[in-house]
């Protein structure tokens, strides 16, 4: 079993490289044992010492929070690790979801989709159903249980409900909160695939049930506190047995829908090909690709006001290719751009060629607001030199650029707003 306890020794083990990020070599080892005892100080003192540890900022419309202290976050770490050794808390992979859901929309039977979406999921878990999961499992430990409960009693007495948003931990206890629930519709014998990422959820049934009845027995089955968000629902008809069809142009399509940042477009096969499974096509959701749109344009329009030449260029660049970037929240460095957001998209995809021809045609555009703002800046030889980046190329031959963190930042700048 694992070592639950919160001294330096099992403390020591969440370390990682990136907590030294930022702090010269010779004086790293100093740094960690300093580290290391405010953390033990911050365990000890559940959190509070010298003041309340939560610090908040807002992304988008929602209200995150964050653990300001970096001793405090080492703790936390060590929770997160506890909580999903006892309780047994996988995550899901995002291109696992994707790769087994293409599998399933292959098959030639009859089935139906339902994309669903928990409304302000950190915010509804009440705090009652979360002790209740905690204490009433005889693995966790006490000091673990403690440190979890004072958190939260923390985030209450500043106001928030449920759990904090953007903390590690809390997408622990939501994702302990719903294995009910995951189990329950995971082992259903009338649903083909069910998965769950964070609080979008997806059905394949066999399309035989109510459709009414149904979403109320999901309804209800949810944890207490949790419901559907009603704007975010979509079902589709029940489609049909598979029906293999002659040539035709463009594709037979039968189904169409978008799910964590993919579109899947579902056709029956052609005579040519002799199978019995569908076409399945993955692409860039749409709604991502007027994202990336509308990107493209801004950074041509701030280049209009400012004349900087090489951070049009960077822009592009960014836009079209993959880097590193850093996450100071999780103190953790990820890969991202066009292939490590969007894996599980065909090279040949229809947006991404959409997103090259919206690129080309701003940079050759003649006529338009924005051509005529461009029209003394932009050289045939800059122009030549920005056309040489490309959505398909980024994708397909993972294209890996190199940008400081504050480069980076200087990039989003003029996307922030």
């Amino acid at each position: 079993m694992e070592n639950q306890t919160f001294c330096k020794k099992g403390l020591a083990k969440v370390i990682r490289k990136g907590d030294y990020l930022g702090i010269p070599k010779i004086n790293q080892i100093a740094y960690g044992d300093t580290l290391l005892e405010e953390a033990f100080i911050s365990a000890q003192t559940k959190f509070s010492f010298p003041a309340n540890p939560l610090a908040t900022f807002q992304i988008k419309n929602n209200l995150v929070y964050k653990l300001h202290r970096h001793s405090d976050k080492i703790v936390e770490r060590k929770l997160v690790l506890n909580l999903r050794k006892a309780c047994n808390i996988q995550t899901s992979n995002r291109s696992n979801i994707i790769q087994n859901l293409k599998l399933l929309l292959r098959e030639g039977v009859p089935y139906r989709i339902y994309r669903l979406d928990i409304s302000k999921f950190y915010e509804s878990i009440p705090h009652p159903l979360i002790l209740e999961k905690i204490h009433t499992n005889h693995v966790l430990s006490p000091k673990t249980k403690l440190l979890i409960n004072h958190l939260l009693e923390m985030h209450q007495t500043n106001g928030g409900s449920g759990v904090p948003r953007g903390l590690p931990i809390s997408s622990c206890i939501s994702e302990l909160v719903m294995q009910d629930f995951d189990f329950k519709f995971n082992n259903d014998k009338n649903i083909f695939f069910y998965s769950r990422y964070v609080d979008d959820i997806i059905l394949v049934s066999s399309g035989e049930e109510d459709k009414k009845r149904f979403l109320q027995y999901l309804r209800n089955s949810l944890p207490e506190g949790l419901t559907l968000n009603s704007t975010k629902k979509e079902v589709t008809p029940r489609v049909s047995p598979l029906v293999i069809v002659k040539n035709t142009n463009p594709k037979k399509i039968i189904l169409s829908f978008e799910y964590l940042g993919y579109k899947f477009t579902v056709s029956d096969p052609y005579k040519k090909f002799d199978t019995n499974f569908r076409i399945v096509d993955v692409d860039i959701a749409t709604t991502k690709a007027n994202k990336y749109k509308k990107r493209i344009s801004r950074a041509f329009y701030d280049f209009a006001k400012t004349n900087d030449w090489n951070l049009l260029k960077d822009r592009i660049k960014f836009l079209t290719g993959n880097f590193q970037v850093f996450n100071p929240h999780i103190n953790k460095t990820k890969l991202a751009g066009i292939f490590y957001n969007y894996p599980e998209v065909q090279n040949d995809a229809k947006n991404l060629k959409e997103l090259d021809h919206y690129l080309r045609r701003i940079v050759l555009a003649k006529h338009g607001r924005l051509a005529i703002l461009l029209r003394p800046l932009l050289t045939s030889k800059m122009k030549r030199e920005l056309l040489i980046n490309s959505f398909i190329k980024g994708h397909s031959d993972k294209k890996f650029i190199h940008f400081s963190q504050s480069r980076i930042s200087q990039i989003k700048k003029c996307w922030k707003y």
